[in-house]
C-alpha cells in the first residue's frame, strides 16, 4: 500500500491522540478541526458513487433514552463508551441496559437489527469483557418474534500484545455465535499502542496482526460450527479490517443467514481484492459494509462486496464522521454504494 493512502487515516487519529491528552473536546474544538482537515486537505472527499438508480432508506430515532444515551455516552462526552475503551465494569452494565432498551423500544426489523450490530462493533467491543460475561442481544427469533437473546463470552481472544476480540455463545443455540473485533484503541496502554501502530500497516490496517492471530480466529470459526452453527462477526474501524480479512479468508466458516457488519471500514490491498474477485458470487459470504459520508478512513485501501453510506442531514468532517453513532442520531439515511466505481480522478 502506498504511504499517500495511509494519510486519511493516520491525520484524524494524530489529531485525536493529541486532543484525548487534553481532556473532553467541545463540540467548537471537534467543528474546527474537522473545518481545518476539510479545507486544507482532501480527507472529505467521496471515494465512491451510488448504485443507479439510487434508493435511499431513513430511520428516524424518535426515542428520547436513545438520544440521551448518545449524548452522554458519545466519543466526544465526558464519559466516552463509543469507541473508547474503558476498564470500569460498571460501564457493561451501562451498555448491557442500552441493548435492553433497543430490543423494548425499536420495533422495526431492519432498523433494530443495524442500530444492534453498529452498538456491539463501537461499544461493547470496547468494554472489559471476561469470559463468563453474560450480555443480552436484540434479535428476531425464527417466528418473526422480538426477543433478547441471551449471550456469554465464551472466549477472549489476545490477537497481538494484549488487543481483544471477544467469541460470544447464545445459550440456547437458536442464534449464531458472535465473533466481535475491537478497533482502534487511542488509550495509553500496550494494546492502544499496538493497535494504533497496526493502523500503519503498509499491507492493510492491522493485516500482519490479523495474519499472525489467524489459525486462532479460524480454529474457533471451525469449534463453534462444529458444536452450534456458523458464526457472525462484526468489528468498527480497525476491528472492520478484521472483518474483512475473515470475510474473504474464511468465508466458510460465516453464517449464511445472518449478516457480518463491518462499520466504517478501511478498504483492502489489491492481493485481498483479487482473492475476493476470484470468489464465485454464488459462494460469497454474507457480509456487509456501512461507510459514514465523509469518512476518510473508508478511503484507504479498496472497498469490495456489499457496501452502504450511512449519512446525516447535515455534512460530517472526517473526525465526526468516523466517530459518529449513526443510528443513534435523529434521522439516519442508507444508499447503496458501487465499490467498483471511483469517482476521485488521480492527476
Amino acid at each position: 500500500m502506498h504511504l499517500k493512502l495511509l494519510f486519511p487515516l493516520v491525520v484524524p487519529f494524530i489529531f485525536l491522540t493529541s486532543c484525548q491528552k487534553n481532556g473532553h473536546m467541545s463540540n467548537d474544538e471537534i467543528n474546527s478541526i474537522d473545518t481545518f482537515l476539510t479545507q486544507e486537505t482532501d480527507l472529505g472527499e467521496t471515494k465512491y458513487g451510488p448504485v443507479y438508480p439510487i434508493h435511499i432508506i431513513a430511520y428516524s430515532n424518535t426515542i428520547p433514552q436513545i438520544a440521551q444515551f448518545n449524548e452522554q455516552y458519545s466519543y466526544f462526552s465526558n464519559h466516552p463508551l463509543v469507541g473508547q475503551v474503558t476498564k470500569d465494569r460498571d460501564d457493561i452494565v451501562i451498555v448491557t441496559n442500552f441493548l435492553e432498551l433497543i430490543h423494548e423500544m425499536i420495533y422495526d426489523k431492519g432498523h433494530r437489527e443495524l442500530i444492534t450490530a453498529e452498538a456491539l462493533s463501537k461499544i461493547l467491543a470496547y468494554r472489559n469483557l471476561s469470559v463468563g460475561d453474560q450480555i443480552g442481544i436484540p434479535r428476531i427469533d425464527k417466528d418473526g418474534k422480538r426477543v433478547l437473546a441471551g449471550y456469554f463470552v465464551e472466549k477472549v481472544f489476545d490477537l497481538y500484545d494484549e488487543m481483544p476480540a471477544f467469541g460470544l455463545f447464545s445459550k440456547d443455540r437458536e442464534f449464531p455465535p458472535l465473533l466481535l473485533f475491537r478497533g482502534t484503541d487511542l488509550s495509553n496502554t500496550e494494546a492502544g499502542r499496538a493497535s494504533f501502530y497496526a493502523d500503519l500497516d503498509l499491507d492493510g490496517p492491522g493485516y500482519h496482526i490479523y495474519m499472525n492471530a489467524r489459525d486462532d480466529i479460524k480454529t474457533w470459526l471451525e469449534k463453534v460450527q462444529a458444536i452450534h452453527q456458523k458464526a457472525q462477526i462484526m468489528g468498527y474501524s480497525l476491528g472492520a479490517s478484521f472483518v474483512e480479512y475473515t470475510a474473504i479468508l474464511e468465508k466458510d466458516l460465516l453464517s449464511d443467514t445472518y449478516t457480518s457488519y463491518a462499520f466504517n471500514p478501511p478498504g483492502v490491498n489489491d492481493d485481498l481484492l483479487k482473492i475476493w474477485e476470484d470468489i464465485p458470487r454464488i459462494d460469497r459470504p454474507n457480509y456487509t459494509g456501512y461507510i459514514n459520508k465523509g469518512d476518510a478512513v473508508s478511503n484507504v485501501g479498496t472497498l469490495f462486496g456489499t457496501i452502504k453510506e450511512l449519512s446525516l442531514d447535515h455534512p460530517m468532517g472526517p473526525l465526526e464522521a468516523h466517530l459518529t453513532f449513526m443510528l443513534a442520531q435523529n434521522i439516519c439515511y442508507i444508499t447503496d454504494i458501487n465499490p467498483n466505481f471511483d469517482m476521485v480522478v488521480d492527476d
